[in-house]
């Protein structure tokens, strides 16, 4: 068996979407959350994959400038599930932005302000 000729791989793009946080939910200051990012095959609904090279970062915005919170950062992989846990006790009352980044064959795929919500005071 010869192969001739270039043997390059096409990069993959996915779909993702996130769940453990929804879109502008008020999260107390001290909670922890398992957020899980689902990354579908496209033109599908259900047919997910898990990747090994996703990353997350976390942000706030003053103006027109971002400020990193949580630099991009590899996200958790187990049998089933791609996830992370965020941890807001140290977080201050602010609204935050989550970005989503995967790297195939050296095509970076960045998913912008994946999902936005807001940390409140512990009432």
């Amino acid at each position: 068996a010869f192969n001739i000729g270039p043997s390059v791989a096409q990069p993959k793009i996915y779909g993702y979407s996130v769940s453990g946080i929804k879109e502008d939910e008020k999260i107390s200051q001290g909670e922890t959350r398992k957020v899980f990012i689902s990354t579908r095959v496209p033109y599908t609904t259900d047919e997910q994959v898990l990747l090994d090279n996703l990353q997350y970062r976390l942000y706030v915005t003053q103006g027109t400038t971002q400020i990193d919170v949580i630099p991009w950062s590899t996200v958790n992989m187990s049998f089933t599930q791609n996830y992370f846990l965020l941890d807001s006790s140290w977080m201050i009352p602010n609204e935050y932005y989550l970005d989503i980044k995967a790297t195939s064959n050296q095509q970076v795929d960045t998913y912008r302000k994946a999902i936005k919500f807001q940390i409140v005071n512990q009432l």
